[in-house]
C-alpha cells in the first residue's frame, strides 16, 4: 500500500483514475476473470434447464483464484475513497449551506427544518407546508415503513447512471427528496409545489469505500465487472449499484455541487435529449 492509493478517489467507470496497483493488479487477471464469469453464466444456464441443479449447482473451477483476486483489490481499496455523486433538487440558500456545511443524513428533523425554510422564504403557501408537513405519507417515510432512508445519505458512483433518465429523473423534478414525495408522484398538490422549489442539482462527493453500505458485493468485487464489461454483456456483481453513508458528508468531503444550467450538469446527464416524460421542470 502506498500514501499515494489513499487520496485517491476512484470514478468506478475510470481506470484511468484506480490506484496504479489496483489496476496493474485487475488488467494483469483480466482473463481469469472472464473465465470466471463465463463459467458463471455457463451454470447459470444449465440451472435454467435443469430443476435439480438449482439445489446442487456445479462448481466454478475458477472460483478460489477469483476469490483470491477480489481480495488482493479489496486490500488496496481499503484506504481509498470513491466518486458518489448525490442526485437532488435544492434552493440557492441549500446550495451555499452544503458547499459550507456538507451534507446532512436524512432525519425527521432535517426535513421539517427544510420544510419550514422554505415556507418561510415563500416557497410553499401556508396550504402546501401544512399539508406537506402533516401527510401520513411523509411521516410513514420518515418512519421507514416503506423502506430504509432515514440515518443515510444515498449515492451513485456510476456517472452512466446520470444519464439514464429513469433511474434519476425524479430526483431532480422533485424538491425535497424520496421522503418527501415518494408515494403521491401524481398528489396535484405535491406537483404543483415541489416541483417549482430549487433547481436539479448533482453533489459530487468523495466517500470513504471503508464507510460504504452495502458492503456486500464488495467494491472490488464491482470493480473486476468493469474488468471485463467489454467481453461478458452482464457480469456479476452488476457495475451499476446505488450506495449509502451513514454519517454527515463533510465540506471537505463535497468536492462540488453541480447545477442545472451548468455546461457540465448538461454533459453528466445529457437531460436535453431525455424523452419528454423525464424532462427536469424547473418551473
Amino acid at each position: 500500500m502506498t500514501s499515494r492509493d489513499t487520496e485517491v478517489a476512484i470514478e468506478i467507470e475510470d481506470i484511468a483514475t484506480w490506484p496504479k496497483s489496483l489496476r496493474e493488479t485487475a488488467m494483469a487477471s483480466r482473463g481469469l476473470l472472464a473465465a470466471y464469469q463465463r463459467e458463471a453464466e455457463r451454470i447459470d444456464r444449465l440451472c435454467e434447464d435443469d430443476v435439480f441443479l438449482r439445489v446442487n449447482p456445479p462448481a466454478n473451477p475458477h472460483a478460489a483464484a477469483y476469490s483470491a483476486i477480489i481480495a488482493k483489490l479489496d486490500a488496496v481499496l481499503a484506504n481509498c475513497s470513491i466518486v458518489g455523486y448525490h442526485c437532488t433538487r435544492l434552493t440557492r440558500n441549500e446550495i451555499l449551506e452544503i458547499r459550507q456545511n456538507g451534507l446532512q443524513i436524512l432525519s425527521s428533523e432535517l426535513l421539517m427544518s427544510r420544510l419550514t425554510k422554505a415556507y418561510q422564504q415563500g416557497l410553499l403557501t401556508p396550504q402546501q407546508y401544512e399539508y406537506l408537513r402533516t401527510h401520513p405519507q411523509v411521516h410513514s417515510n420518515l418512519t421507514n415503513k416503506n423502506g430504509k432512508r432515514t440515518g443515510l445519505i444515498f449515492f451513485c458512483p456510476n456517472r452512466s447512471t446520470l444519464a439514464d433518465p429513469p433511474a434519476v429523473y425524479r430526483l431532480f423534478r422533485s424538491w425535497g427528496g424520496e421522503a418527501l414525495y415518494c408515494g403521491r408522484d401524481d398528489d396535484p398538490l405535491v406537483s404543483t409545489s415541489l416541483r417549482s422549489i430549487g433547481k436539479p442539482c448533482i453533489v459530487k462527493c468523495r466517500l470513504p469505500i471503508s464507510e460504504m453500505r452495502p458492503s456486500y458485493p464488495s467494491c472490488a468485487a464491482r470493480l473486476a465487472s468493469f474488468v471485463v464489461s467489454e467481453d461478458i454483456e452482464f457480469p456479476e456483481p452488476s457495475v451499476c449499484f446505488d450506495l449509502s453513508i451513514n454519517r454527515d458528508i463533510l465540506a471537505t468531503e463535497v468536492e462540488e455541487v453541480i447545477e442545472e444550467g451548468h455546461d457540465l450538469f448538461a454533459r453528466l446527464t445529457r437531460h436535453g435529449s431525455w424523452p419528454g416524460r423525464y424532462q427536469i421542470r424547473t418551473s
